[in-house]
């Protein structure tokens, strides 16, 4: 992936986690106490779900409580996002980088087809 497409991935992550951005990736929720737990320091760049587990597996979770069937499945040598028993992204982690760049693919197609 190119640093744009990480960086729209980790924004659209960042909007379905709760975070408010606007066309200028500014986060809004520095102006509401309601959103405050959403404040972070760099306030023009996503977090980096695509660097660390501990950022990406709460986005997992979210996704798999949604209401309609969606699954991120990790599995030997294999990432997959499937939506209502459909293929939706499909990643080879040994021709990839590695389980984790994989997993944010499998993430950012979810998010693009939930859009």
């Amino acid at each position: 992936m190119t640093d744009k497409e990480i960086f729209d991935g980790n924004r659209l992550i960042d909007v379905f986690m709760g975070n408010v951005w606007d066309e200028n990736h500014v986060d809004y929720s520095k102006y509401s106490p309601v959103l405050k737990g959403f404040i972070r320091d760099k306030i023009h760049n996503p977090q980096p779900y695509n660097s660390s587990w501990d950022l990406l597996m709460p986005v997992i979770n979210k996704i798999e409580c949604l209401p309609i069937y969606a699954e991120i499945s990790i599995g030997k040598g294999v990432v997959m996002a499937t939506v209502e028993g459909n293929i939706i992204f499909h990643g080879n982690i040994i021709f990839d980088k590695n389980k984790l760049d994989t997993t944010f693919q499998a993430v950012v197609a979810f998010m693009n087809w939930l859009k």
